[in-house]
């Protein structure tokens, strides 16, 4: 393994290119009890997901309508942390924790006035602007459930990235987008960061800034 030393993260240590080996391997019978219950796991949950996922989308549009900022945050705040939390534990994902990064391992220098919250996002404000990396629907929907943001999502006026800007999305669109293949929407209304921060309706804004998929696709 020494020749792939060379594409080691420093930071992390973390080589992408090694295959991870496993440390035994299965049986047939258990092969076999794996894909069926696989099967099976897959059955139950589908219709399960369709079900929180329409009735999230259902609430949220209703939601969504109210004139009061502050009930209206609310309400959505509850809806995405129910319904979208449950997304996320049918999927697997049984705990999404928040944290810092860690300085020393990542080589990063301290800021001279550390001022940090005691909680991750406990700060985070409407009209706050959140820039995330973007590998799948899954940031989405951890991003829903953990701040409840209007997604602003990279679009251009004619498939030129220098004319790009934002537009709002909801994160059904935003998870629908993720799960195409195409590149960059074409849309004339586009508007910076700033402006979307500035009419921003209670909410804080989320932008993966790349405009695609961080893993290329």
């Amino acid at each position: 393994m020494e020749k792939f030393n060379r594409w080691s993260d420093p930071a992390t240590g973390i080589n992408p290119f090694v295959p991870v080996n496993r440390n035994h391997r299965l049986s047939f019978i258990a092969k076999v009890f794996s894909f069926f219950g696989g099967i099976l796991l897959l059955l139950i949950r589908i219709p399960i997901l369709i079900c929180v996922g329409f009735a999230h989308f259902i609430l949220s549009a209703c939601f969504e309508r109210i004139p009061v900022n502050a009930i209206r945050r609310l309400l959505l705040r509850f809806v995405d942390v129910v319904f979208i939390g449950t997304i996320l534990f049918l999927l697997g994902f049984w705990n999404t924790p928040l944290s810092y990064a860690d300085r020393n391992r990542l080589r990063l220098r301290r800021s001279k006035s550390n001022n940090r919250p005691t909680s991750v996002g406990s700060n985070i404000k409407p009209g706050d602007i959140i820039l995330s990396n973007y590998t799948s629907y899954i940031e989405v929907l951890v991003l829903a459930y953990w701040f409840s943001p209007i997604f602003a999502n990279v679009v251009t006026k004619d498939g030129k990235f220098e004319e790009a800007g934002v537009v709002p999305e909801s994160v059904w669109q935003t998870v629908a987008r993720s799960l195409s293949s195409g590149g960059l929407p074409k849309s004339a209304n586009t508007r910076t960061l700033k402006q979307l921060s500035k009419e921003n309706c209670g909410s804080p804004i989320v932008c993966f800034p790349e405009g695609v998929k961080t893993n290329g696709s």
